[in-house]
């Protein structure tokens, strides 16, 4: 990944971004970015040479709390990053070494991650003299670390309408969507079945879609968040994929 005709700049608490954004020459404006995290504003650049010192140069100013470079992969998806880096230490860390390393990086646990022993999510500090590209390579060269990466503010862009064909479908006999005629022969004649297979999905949901008809879905229960609405959550598509694979 390398640097782009933006940067991403964390204002302090409190600070006139507007007159600090106009007084900075190199600076076009703020845009509209989606990809932004972690109070993170974008903004567009009217020359990308010496990036680098460009971006040392922000750091001096007064009201900048963090700089980071605005990130975009080989296909020109932006990947920038915010403040925020994970890292899970070994088993054999205790909390007092871990906390040590933090305070000798000028870093703050955030948050722990829930059933994932010794893993934190953590905040990057204008006091740290790091990047965070940087800082969590850091991390991740130390001996009581496991992994370190950073929190990419990363989003995925849904475009539809949106059509998977299957090209080899002419040698899947034995495979045919629940709904539709896509197929000449099902998985039920390939292997000689003629009852009815009652399959439950102990998982975070089950609800109706155009692979899986809602008269082939009998009354659940939704064991991960503990209540009889058996329909996935917004984020929650674990179950929906399990159903989908056995109801294939």
């Amino acid at each position: 990944m390398g640097g782009a005709d933006k940067v991403a700049i964390k204002f302090d608490a409190g600070a006139n971004k507007s007159n600090l954004i106009a007084s900075i020459g190199r600076i076009v404006d703020e845009v509209d970015d989606n990809h932004s995290i972690d109070g993170f504003a974008t903004c567009s650049l009217s020359t990308i040479t010496n990036y680098d010192s460009f971006l040392d140069s922000l750091d001096s100013i007064g009201g900048i709390q963090l700089v980071e470079p605005y990130y975009q992969n080989s296909l020109d998806s932006a990947a920038p990053v915010g403040q925020s880096f994970f890292v899970r230490f070994g088993s054999k860390v205790s909390r007092e070494e871990i906390d040590s390393i933090n305070s000798s990086y000028n870093t703050v646990i955030t948050d722990s991650i829930v059933d994932l022993p010794n893993v934190f999510k953590l905040n990057n500090t204008d006091s740290s003299g790091f990047r965070m590209l940087s800082l969590a390579n850091t991390y991740y060269n130390l001996s009581e670390t496991e992994f370190a990466h950073p929190n990419f503010g990363v989003r995925f862009n849904l475009h539809a309408p949106y059509r998977l064909y299957d090209y080899y479908n002419s040698n899947q006999d034995h495979i045919k969507r629940v709904v539709g005629q896509f197929n000449d022969s099902t998985v039920w004649d390939f292997a000689g079945l003629t009852d009815s297979i009652l399959v439950a999905v102990v998982d975070d949901g089950v609800t109706s879609h155009e692979d899986l008809h809602p008269s082939r879905i009998l009354t659940g229960y939704d064991y991960a968040h503990d209540d009889s609405d058996a329909a996935p959550g917004a984020t929650m598509g674990h179950g929906m994929s399990c159903a989908g694979i056995i109801g294939a």
